[in-house]
């Protein structure tokens, strides 16, 4: 099997949890608790069944994965300050008396 043939039969597959955690990352947030989200998308008709007679049907599309930030977290909800903590030091600063 070629280099090529190889690449193209991997595969990567991630748990929802792991894709929510990834995207804390990618869009650089360092606070709240985040929930995955998909938009879909439906579709209704007729389909060819089996046999000459149309069944009806649906079909169900993914338009779009996203987060969405949350306030009151549920057991999905992924905590980006653990996952994506800041590197920024808080340094606090004290105002001298005069």
């Amino acid at each position: 099997m070629s280099i090529e043939n190889e690449a193209v039969n991997q595969k990567s597959a991630h748990s929802l949890d792991e894709i929510t955690k990834i995207l804390i990352k990618h869009h650089d947030y360092h606070d709240g608790f985040f929930e995955i989200y998909f938009e879909l998308n439906m579709a209704v008709g007729s389909f060819d069944g089996p046999g000459t007679t149309p069944l009806p049907g649906a079909a169900v599309t993914f338009a779009k994965i996203g987060i969405k930030r949350v306030t009151d977290p549920g057991p999905c909800a992924v905590d980006a300050s653990k996952v994506n903590p800041s590197t920024k030091k808080n340094v606090s600063v004290k105002k001298l008396k005069k």
